[in-house]
This record gives C-alpha cells, structure tokens and sequence, in this order.
C-alpha cells in the first residue's frame, strides 16, 4: 500500500465524520459521501462501549463499502467505521 510511518490529517466539517472523511479525501485523493450511518451503544451507562456501521459510495467510481467499527464510546466506533470503509474504497485489491 505504501502509506507507511505516521502522517499528520487535516480536515474540515460541520462534525467529526465530515471532518474525519475531508482530511482522508485529501490524503487519499479520492471523493466519497456517506450513503448510511448507524450507531448503537452496547450498554446503558456514560462508559458503554459502542458499535457502529457506515456505508461510504467513490464519487468518481460508484462503488460502495461498508465497515463496522468498535470502540469504548460512540465517536471512536464511528471513526474506526469511517476510516476502515474509506480505505477499502481507496485500496479494494488490499482487503484491510
């Protein structure tokens, strides 16, 4: 894939998802909007761990991915969802 070491993202929006798909675009050189996003807290609670789905198209190709993503709160799980879903658009033949 040859992405490796770390790398500093800048991105703008109206929320963290907007922002977070931004600073990929540009870092990926590719455009894609968010078709479906789902969250969902897995217990009740200010620590609940939360799951949530995000299904992403490439304005260019029209192709579609879909991520689920995991984390000790509603934000990291969206985030890990996002990320995932937008490098399996970038990189279809890497299978991350």
């Amino acid at each position: 894939m040859g992405l490796g070491g770390r790398h500093v993202l800048r991105g703008s929006g109206k929320g963290i998802v907007e922002a977070l798909l931004d600073s990929l675009m540009k870092f990926l050189d590719t455009r894609v909007e968010v078709v479906q996003l789902s969250e969902q807290a897995l217990s009740s609670g200010t620590k609940a761990s939360a799951i949530a789905y995000v299904r992403l198209r490439s304005i260019q190709t029209g192709s579609e991915a879909s991520a689920a993503g995991m984390g000790a709160d509603t934000t990291e799980a969206v985030l890990q969802a996002v990320i995932q879903a937008a490098f399996t658009l970038a990189f279809p033949s890497e299978g991350i």
